[in-house]
């Protein structure tokens, strides 16, 4: 099963033909930092010296750190600009609908009162 140019995932990796395989395929992510990962991981640019497994642990967490990084800011960017998203609905709904707002704050106020009131009289 070869890569196709639609195929989001490839499943072969490079070996001569005259030799099958020796495990089955693996499926790997077709890019992005997984992908150049990867392809690092198997084209030698980690070394051949006593020192290269090391080299190849730095290295991978280091690359794991910043996916981790990227990940995490793109998720508190998204949170930011749901959260402004939000505000901007109570701006507007507040200003279309200014007494059904009063009479909720009104609402909450009474209840956190009698709330506040039945507690402190426990003793």
């Amino acid at each position: 099963m070869g890569a196709t140019p639609t195929d989001p995932v490839r499943t072969e990796l490079s070996s001569p033909p005259s030799q099958p395989p020796s495990q089955p395929p693996v499926k790997l992510p077709a890019g992005g930092a997984e992908g150049e990962l990867f392809n690092r991981m198997n084209t030698g640019g980690v070394g051949n010296g006593p020192t290269a497994p090391a080299t190849f642990g730095k290295m991978l967490a280091e690359d794991l750190v910043e996916i981790g990084k990227r990940k995490a800011q793109r998720m508190v960017r998204r949170g930011y600009e749901a959260g402004e998203d939000y505000l901007d609905e109570s701006k507007r709904y507040i200003k279309h609908n200014p007494w059904q707002c009063v009479g909720a704050a009104l609402g909450v106020g009474l209840v956190l009162g009698f709330v506040g009131g039945f507690l402190s009289r426990r003793h």
